[in-house]
């Protein structure tokens, strides 16, 4: 994509490099031109290095030191002095059009569940059809947790509390093309939750229940049995997706003796 060359007497455009910054700090060319950079001062040295590893960095001392980088994919090359901090970009123009990297998360499968605390392999299948890959970022939410810039393209995440995450994959080829890709997992607490019913009360011909300390989001089934020995057959009443840690169930009162139970599925 970046070819470098030794200091030489054209160029597309130029770039001084001094201490007080490139001149000029953009510049515009086509694919297949060529960016010289050379040295304006005696304040070296200096280190011209792109931001997604384009080109390797290259070390200026002298007034006068220069190189010279040919582009051949279009897109825009941002680059820094690693020593002042200073930075410019390369717009490239006309030319092939860059195709972005191809990334598939591999592990974990989407929805897969976990146990608190959650240790498990995060990776992904990273590919680019006309550009080598120049980095791949791992993210758990927002939160940056690791950055491969050679595959495998695999990393361990350790200790994930309860509670539901986005995993993301952003890759970025050499022309600054990035892909991504998502996953949701869910994380369920380490301990059973502790579910309690009141005493039925009879409410309009209905028998009435609060269950208290739910799993908002679970599915819970409502049982009943006129039975309660090892051979009893219990029979589904009501089935709920729980909004709240409390629920209000009814089941009409019919006569005789039943013993209710209350479960909360996986």
């Amino acid at each position: 994509m970046a070819a470098l060359g030794t200091a030489r007497a054209w160029a597309d455009a130029w770039v001084s490099v001094r201490i007080s910054g490139f001149s000029p700090t953009s510049v515009s060319i086509n694919v297949g031109e060529t960016v010289y950079f050379v040295v304006a001062d005696d304040n070296g040295p200096y280190c011209v290095q792109s931001t997604i590893g384009a080109w390797t960095p290259w070390y200026l001392f002298d007034n006068g030191d220069g190189f010279g980088i040919t582009i051949n994919e279009r897109g825009d090359y941002y680059y820094r002095d690693t020593f002042t901090g200073h930075t410019g970009v390369i717009h490239v123009g006309t030319g092939s059009v860059n195709v972005p990297p191809s990334v598939t998360i591999t592990s974990p499968a989407e929805w897969e569940v976990f146990t608190e605390p959650a240790a498990f392999t995060f990776s992904a299948t990273v590919t680019d059809s006309d550009n080598g890959v120049a980095a791949v970022e791992f993210y758990v939410e927002a939160n940056l947790i690791d950055t491969l810039y050679t595959g495998p393209f695999s990393t361990q995440v350790t200790n994930l509390a309860a509670g539901s995450y986005t995993l993301t994959v952003v890759a970025r080829d050499t022309a600054s093309a990035t892909a991504t890709a998502s996953v949701q997992i869910t994380v369920l607490p380490s301990t059973t939750p502790t579910i309690s019913m009141s005493s039925p009360r009879v409410v309009a011909g209905q028998f009435q229940f609060e269950a208290a300390g739910l799993t908002v989001g679970k599915q819970v089934v409502l049982e009943a049995t006129t039975n309660p020995g090892s051979s009893g057959t219990w029979t589904p009443l009501e089935t709920n997706v729980v909004a709240s840690a409390t629920v209000t169930f009814s089941t009409p009162a019919l006569p005789g003796c039943r013993l209710f139970r209350l479960l909360q599925l996986p």
